[in-house]
């Protein structure tokens, strides 16, 4: 096999290289542009891990707060408001606190609608369910979730 290479300036100052693989009447182009990426973008938000949540110890929480105790209770509705949001707050601080993520969104497909986005959701809805459980009733739910177009 005989590479041949030959090299042609083009107008802007571009270098091409033209690369005979021997195969076929096809040749190889190869070139170098300068061109920088875009930074990628990033958002930063703050979420709390709901699923690490323990209903028990909240509820122990709760009923341990000033919210359960109506003699400490203000007498204004704001004021009660205010209460319920800083004893609520403090109370979710301890159990599950608030973590800082950096995310870096995509560009969605076009293809990628509504449609597609509901259909996703139904198919890893019943994937959740079926993996639960593993029966029989379920599984056939899966599968006619499937046929209905949704995976």
């Amino acid at each position: 096999m005989f590479d041949v290479q030959q090299r042609h300036s083009v107008p802007g100052g571009m270098s091409v290289s033209v690369v005979d693989v021997g195969l076929s009447d096809h040749r190889l182009l190869t070139w170098s542009a300068a061109a920088r990426r875009p930074q990628p973008r990033s958002e930063t938000v703050f979420r709390r891990p709901w699923r690490s949540l323990n209903i028990d110890e909240l509820r122990d929480e709760m009923r341990a707060s000033s919210l359960c105790q109506s003699d400490n209770w203000p007498d204004e509705v704001d004021d009660m408001v205010e209460s319920y949001d800083a004893v609520l707050t403090s109370i979710l601080d301890r159990l599950v606190p608030v973590r800082r993520i950096v995310r870096r969104p995509r560009p969605s497909d076009p293809w990628f609608d509504g449609e597609c986005r509901d259909a996703k959701r139904l198919t890893r809805r019943l994937e959740r369910v079926y993996s639960r459980s593993l029966s029989a009733p379920n599984s056939l739910r899966v599968c006619s979730g499937c046929r209905r177009g949704c995976c």
